[in-house]
């Protein structure tokens, strides 16, 4: 079996999705492609895209695991950006007086 980051960086959100459940000859057991997918940390399903089975519900998990992705990284990101502290500017009117002024611009 292929390494599963040989074609796919580490952070692609992946999962298994084992087609052709619904065919009596199977060459993989259920405990078989739950074990792999355990392996590599990531969700398992098994599906039959002809029967229409599990296919939809696959997809949803994976929108779902990468809308999170998205909200954690956002949230990080926010999270590590320091607030500038308000600069202390001369008024334009000639008066002397000072204005604070937040952020950059």
């Amino acid at each position: 079996m292929r390494q599963i980051n040989e074609h796919a960086s580490e952070n692609v959100t992946k999962l298994l999705l084992a087609n052709k459940s619904d065919a009596p000859d199977r060459c993989v057991t259920t405990e078989e492609g739950q074990k792999l997918a355990d392996s590599y940390g990531i969700k398992f399903f098994e599906g039959s895209a002809k029967e229409d089975i599990n296919i939809k519900e696959a997809f949803e998990a994976l929108t779902i695991e990468i809308k999170d992705k998205i909200i954690a990284d956002q949230r990080n990101r926010s999270e590590s950006v320091i607030e500038p502290k308000g600069q202390q500017l001369k008024g334009g009117d000639g008066d002397g007086t000072t204005t604070e002024k937040k952020g950059c611009c």
